[in-house]
């Protein structure tokens, strides 16, 4: 299927009201690039596109471009990974290696989960480990969000990066003034928090993190319904001033 085509068939799903909240969200990306797919319709029009014999094949005229102009259509290469190499992790993590250079914003970033990662977490560990090395903001926050969503659970303690006692502490490490970077790292130690309480609070009252980091992890954590009112209180006296 040619690209032409498919970027046609995504301005059939426009709406312009949807287009001018996005832009707003999303102020890096110019709002002519923005065509303006809900997500509910843009998955539906991937899942579909997915069943197409030359998409399938990953030989297209679109899946091989990645020169892409408009928001969605990186958008919709985010999901036909995940939906195509769902039984694959070799597909899948070589597609995502050359995906991610190319996400250049948040809410591509996030809407990126690899169906296949949940099925394979040592696989999926050991690369979110390389992740987190990258210079690029994107990759880093995407390695981060894939901790969040698979390796926050019970399974925190199963897995521990080399030269850290805990994920938590690597991450900790990570220093950087990049704003996207810093707000995954605070949703992902609120998540520990929520999950962790007793084994996480020592990189709070440690001052393990940035002032920035730091703060917004008791403010998301201090707003989490998940988290007692007691240990609301206990955050909210490590907040740093």
């Amino acid at each position: 299927m040619k690209k032409e085509k498919i970027v046609n068939d995504l301005f059939k799903l426009q709406d312009l009201k949807y287009r001018d909240f996005q832009s707003r969200l999303i102020p890096d990306i110019p709002k002519e690039k923005i065509i303006g797919v809900r997500t509910p319709g843009l998955k539906k029009f991937a899942k579909a596109l997915a069943k197409e014999e030359d998409i399938y094949n990953w030989n297209s005229d679109f899946v091989l471009f990645n020169d892409y102009y408009f928001y969605e259509e990186k958008n919709l290469k985010a999901l036909l990974i995940s939906i195509i190499g769902k039984n694959s992790f070799e597909f899948t993590i070589n597609e995502t290696k050359k995906f991610l250079p190319v996400v250049d914003n948040w809410a591509t970033c996030d809407l990126f989960c690899p169906a296949a990662f949940s099925k394979t977490p040592d696989k999926t560990y050991a690369e979110v480990l390389s992740f987190l090395k990258s210079t690029e903001t994107f990759t880093v926050r995407f390695g981060i969000r894939t901790l969040i969503s698979l390796f926050t659970g019970e399974n925190y303690f199963l897995y521990k990066p080399e030269d850290f006692n805990t994920t938590g502490d690597l991450v900790a490490s990570i220093k950087t003034d990049q704003y996207y970077i810093n707000m995954a790292m605070a949703w992902y130690f609120a998540e520990l928090l929520v999950k962790h309480f007793d084994e996480t609070i020592y990189i709070l009252k440690d001052k393990m993190l940035s002032k920035e980091v730091h703060n917004k992890t008791i403010q998301k954590a201090v707003e989490s319904f998940r988290i007692s009112q007691e240990n609301k209180a206990v955050l909210r006296k490590l907040k740093i001033y």
